[in-house]
């Protein structure tokens, strides 16, 4: 088993292992721009999270983590930037 970013928790997977993390939120604005902005992410580098749920304050990420170095370099990209993109949602706070 490998080292998860900061944040994340390793989760056994049936295919492998997994990082997992909660972002929580203060509305339901926050958390769907933070939604928006984990599809759009997803797109621009060409991974998807294994499984993501939400509800109205939270957001579970599940990253699936190959066993290539290549693979756990993508993950752990994607997992920074979404921590990030958590960030940013969260300044949406003052919006309007």
């Amino acid at each position: 088993m490998s080292e998860a970013p900061s944040g994340w928790n390793i989760q056994r997977l049936t295919r492998g292992e997994g990082w997992h993390r909660r972002f929580v939120f203060g509305s339901y604005r926050e958390t769907r721009a933070f939604l928006d902005g984990l599809a759009s992410l997803a797109e621009e580098l060409g991974y998807h999270p294994q499984n993501v749920n939400f509800a109205t304050n939270y957001v579970n990420v599940t990253l699936e983590v190959g066993e290539e170095e290549r693979e756990r370099e993508q993950a752990a990209q994607f997992a920074q930037r979404l921590g990030a993109l958590a960030v940013m949602a969260a300044e949406r706070r003052g919006e309007g």
